[in-house]
């Protein structure tokens, strides 16, 4: 791959950005990460507790409208269903198909395939030292 430069360096977010486009890439058909984790929030709730519209705005820190996009667009792809639930009308808990339980579980296993690739000929001694160079960088961006 060719590296794109800001005169004679080399740009980190360039190569992130790029590196991101191919895991976007080897991942599509697949759930949004997005979709990944609202499903998995529903079903790690399953026969605890119900989970609505409100439960995913806050776990995810959304507001109304995007959560309201996400869940619809949920719908359609039949991955969710809104059903009432007996002690409010107003109320429509969050379930997860038996479609969206089966790509959530593609999707872990795509995940892991992935992982396990980009690791590959790579020793847990650079993993380490890549994972504490990306934490020191998120670090310098919450910085003032």
């Amino acid at each position: 791959m060719e590296v794109a430069t800001l005169g004679h360096k080399k740009t980190v977010i360039f190569l992130l950005k790029c590196f991101s486009n191919q895991i976007k890439r080897y991942m599509d058909g697949s759930l949004t990460g997005m979709q990944f984790g609202v499903i998995k929030f529903i079903d790690s709730h399953e026969g605890k507790q119900d989970i609505f519209q409100k439960d995913i705005e806050l776990e995810f820190n959304i507001r109304r409208s995007t959560a309201t996009g996400i869940l619809q667009l949920m719908e359609q792809k039949d991955l969710i269903i809104r059903e009432g639930v007996s002690y409010d009308a107003r109320l429509k808990k969050l379930v997860t198909t038996a479609h969206g339980k089966q790509l959530k579980q593609d999707f872990i296993e795509k995940f892991e395939a992935l992982e396990k690739k980009i690791k590959m000929d790579i020793s847990d001694e650079e993993i380490e030292t890549f994972l504490k160079i990306v934490n020191k960088m998120s670090d310098n961006l919450e910085r003032e």
